[in-house]
C-alpha cells in the first residue's frame, strides 16, 4: 500500500458542513496496487465518500478505514507537563505550611487552657500581673504570626490552582493525554500498464458554516445603496484550506429532501373492543415509519453502494432549490474556527429614500430606504453595517431578500427634518347640565421643518384610543379624514397616517385633536 500526497482543490461550504476535494497526481506501476489518502478529518462523513480519476486503470474497491492511535508529546507539551509538576510541588509545600500553623495554633491553645484553669489549691497571691501581661503579649504575637502565615499560604495556594487551570486548559486545547483517531481512504487499482494516475477524493466534513454579512453604504445625494455582500466563513476540521476555490451553497442538506407523506387519519367513536393487539401494533408503527416500502436493505449493501465511483457532477451556480455562490480567485480559510470574511457581491442599487416619523414615542426622523435587488443573488437573511454619506450610524437585520424583489431598510434617525408634538391643552366640554356624560377634549400641534436643500417624503404616524366598551365614544376631531385621500389615512388600529412632502426649507403646523366621551362618575384605564 502506497500513502499518497493530496492537496485540497476545493471546498464548498453549506450552513452547517462543506464537501472538500482533494486531488493527487502519481505514478503506478502494473498489476493491482492499493493507495492511501491519509489523515483525513475525524468527522468526515463516511457515506460521502467518492473517488474520480483519469488513467490507464480500472477501479476496484474503495475502503474507509479509522486507525486509533497515541499523539506523540511534541516540545511544548513536555514543557508544560514538566510545568505543572513544578507548580504542584510549590503547592505541596504551601499546604504543608497551612497545615504546620493549624498544628501550632492547636499547641497554643491548649498551653494557655491549662495555664488559665483554676486550680483548688490556688492561692490568691500568687497571682503575679506582670507574668500573665508578658503570656498575653506572647500569646496575641503568635496567634498575628500565624494568622499571616495562613493567609499568605492561603493566597499562593490560589495563584499556584489558577496557573496550574490555565496549563490544564492549554493541554486540552491540544488533544493531549488520549488516543485519536485518523480516518483513511484506501483505494485498489487494476493498472494494465505503467502510467501516471490522477485521482479526485471527494467527501462531506461536518462542522465547518458560512453565514452572511452585509456592508449597506447609503449616499443620499446620488440616490445609490452600494451593497458589499460578506460570507462569514469558519471551520475546525484539523485540516487548512490553502488556496482553495471556495464556493458557497445555500442549501441545506440537513433537512430531509423527500416531502412527507401524509397517511390516513382515522377516528372513531371509542369502544374497548378497537383496541390494537400487541401484536398488531408493530406491524402498525412499521408500516407508518417506513411508508410503502418495508424492504429495507442490508447496512453492508448501503455502503457498499454509497462507496462506488461517480461521475463528476457539475455544479451549477443557480439549481432548482438552492443558490451556489462562486467567490472569484482563491482563498484560504485556516482550521481554527476563525470567520474569514470571503467577499460575494458588490454592487450599487438605485434606492428610494423615505422618512418617517412618529412623534408620540420619538422627536426624531428616521430614515428608510427601498432598494430592488435586481441582481442574480439573492441576499439572506443576516446582520448588516449601515454607513450613510460614509459615516457609520446603524446595525441592522436584513430579512431574505429574492431576486427582483423590493426591501425596505432603516438607515437611522436624521436630523435634517424636525419634527415636534406640542401638547396644547386637555379640557373637559359641558354637554348641559342633565347630561350624564363627560366629555374630554386632547389638543396637539405638530410641527414640522424641512432643514435639508431638497424636498423629501415623510411619513409622520399618530393614533387615537380605541375604545373598548360601547358607552365609550372616540371621535377625531382634526384631522379630517376623507376615505378617498391617499396621503391621509387612518388605519383599523385607529393609527392616522399623514404622507407629506416638505419643501426645503419649508415649516409646516397642523392641529391634531380628539375627544373622550363616557358616563359620568366613571374612571377610564388606559388614559394618559
Amino acid at each position: 500500500m502506497e500513502k499518497i500526497e493530496s492537496k485540497i482543490i476545493s471546498v464548498t461550504v453549506y450552513s452547517d458542513r462543506a464537501q472538500v476535494c482533494r486531488s493527487a497526481s502519481f505514478k503506478l506501476d502494473d498489476g493491482e496496487q492499493i493507495v492511501c489518502f491519509d489523515n483525513l478529518p475525524e468527522n468526515v462523513e463516511q457515506k460521502s465518500i467518492r473517488v474520480t480519476g483519469n488513467g490507464k486503470a480500472v477501479l476496484r474497491d474503495i475502503s474507509f478505514k479509522t486507525i486509533n492511535f497515541a499523539e506523540p508529546q511534541n516540545d511544548a507539551v513536555k514543557k508544560m507537563l514538566e510545568q505543572k509538576n513544578v507548580l504542584h510541588e510549590k503547592l505541596d509545600k504551601q499546604r504543608a505550611l497551612s497545615e504546620l500553623a493549624d498544628l501550632e495554633r492547636n499547641f497554643l491553645d491548649k498551653i494557655t487552657e491549662k495555664l488559665t484553669a483554676p486550680e483548688k489549691k490556688q492561692k490568691s497571691g500568687e497571682l503575679n500581673p506582670d507574668s500573665w501581661i508578658k503570656m498575653i503579649d506572647f500569646y496575641r504575637n503568635k496567634l498575628e504570626l500565624l494568622e499571616e502565615q495562613k493567609s499568605k499560604s492561603g493566597k499562593l495556594s490560589r495563584l499556584l490552582n489558577d496557573e496550574l487551570e490555565k496549563i490544564d486548559e492549554d493541554l486540552a486545547l491540544l488533544n493531549t493525554g488520549r488516543d485519536r483517531i485518523r480516518n483513511q481512504v484506501e483505494v485498489t487499482l487494476e493498472m494494465k500498464e505503467s502510467d501516471s494516475i490522477e485521482l479526485e477524493l471527494s467527501y462531506m466534513v461536518y462542522g465547518p458554516c458560512w453565514y452572511p454579512v452585509y456592508d449597506l453604504r447609503v449616499s443620499t445625494e446620488d440616490k445609490q445603496m452600494n451593497i458589499t455582500y460578506n460570507a462569514m466563513v469558519s471551520q475546525a476540521t484539523s485540516e487548512d484550506w490553502n488556496d482553495v476555490h471556495l464556493k458557497l451553497s445555500t442549501a441545506q442538506p440537513q433537512v430531509d429532501g423527500t416531502i412527507p407523506k401524509l397517511y390516513p387519519w382515522h377516528i372513531n367513536m371509542y369502544s374497548p373492543k378497537q383496541l390494537y393487539s400487541k401484536a398488531a401494533a408493530p406491524m402498525r408503527m412499521k408500516k407508518t415509519i417506513m411508508g410503502e416500502s418495508e424492504v429495507c436493505e442490508e447496512p453492508g449493501e448501503m455502503m457498499k453502494a454509497s462507496m462506488s465511483i461517480a461521475p463528476p457532477e457539475s455544479i451549477v451556480e443557480t439549481q432548482a432549490t438552492s443558490v451556489v455562490f462562486a467567490p472569484a480567485g482563491t482563498n484560504t480559510i485556516v482550521s481554527d474556527n476563525t470567520p474569514y470574511r470571503v467577499t460575494v457581491l458588490i454592487k450599487d442599487f438605485p434606492a428610494e429614500f423615505r422618512y418617517e416619523s412618529v412623534p408620540k414615542l420619538s422627536p426624531y426622523t428616521y430614515l428608510k430606504a427601498k432598494v430592488k435587488n435586481n441582481s442574480e443573488y439573492p441576499l439572506l437573511a443576516g446582520d448588516s453595517n449601515i454607513f450613510m454619506d460614509n459615516n457609520f450610524v446603524a446595525n441592522a437585520y436584513l430579512k431574505t431578500v429574492a431576486p427582483e424583489e423590493e426591501f425596505w431598510t432603516s438607515l437611522g434617525i436624521d436630523e435634517g427634518i424636525k419634527v415636534e408634538r406640542k401638547f396644547i391643552r386637555k379640557y373637559e366640554k359641558e354637554e348641559g347640565l342633565i347630561s350624564k356624560k363627560t366629555k374630554f377634549i386632547y389638543e396637539y400641534r405638530l410641527i414640522i421643518e424641512n432643514k435639508r436643500k431638497t424636498s423629501e417624503d415623510l411619513i409622520l404616524q399618530e393614533q387615537i384610543p380605541i375604545t373598548g366598551h360601547q358607552d365609550i365614544t372616540v371621535e377625531l376631531i382634526a384631522p379630517k379624514i376623507n376615505k378617498e385621500s391617499s396621503s391621509l389615512k387612518l388605519t383599523d388600529e385607529n393609527i392616522i397616517e399623514w404622507q407629506l412632502l416638505p419643501d426645503a426649507g419649508e415649516k409646516i403646523e397642523f392641529p391634531f385633536s380628539f375627544s373622550i366621551d363616557y358616563p359620568r362618575n366613571s374612571q377610564v384605564a388606559g388614559l394618559d
